[in-house]
């Protein structure tokens, strides 16, 4: 069950925490779960009015995934800010 505004925190009040799951490879190409986490950005905007979870962004197209390049991208790069 929801509540009624302002959000105050992330997740919102009634909502879940996310989870996020990444495939890689190791060093002999095989697919593996990198650690399972809640994403890396999360804020709340509009005044408390809404709330945004950016799972995974990219630099470019196609998605540069060698040596994880994608996912070192994702991690310190926000998609956008809204104060």
């Amino acid at each position: 069950m929801s509540v009624a505004g302002p959000i105050t925190r992330f997740p919102a009040e009634g909502l879940s925490e996310p989870q996020r799951y990444i495939v890689s490879f190791d060093q002999n190409g095989k697919s593996v779960f990198l650690p399972t986490d809640n994403g890396d950005h999360q804020s709340i905007m509009v005044a408390g009015a809404a709330a945004q979870s950016i799972m995974y962004s990219i630099e470019s197209v196609p998605a540069d995934m060698n040596g994880e390049a994608d996912v070192r991208f994702a991690k310190k790069n926000k998609v956008y800010d809204i104060p």
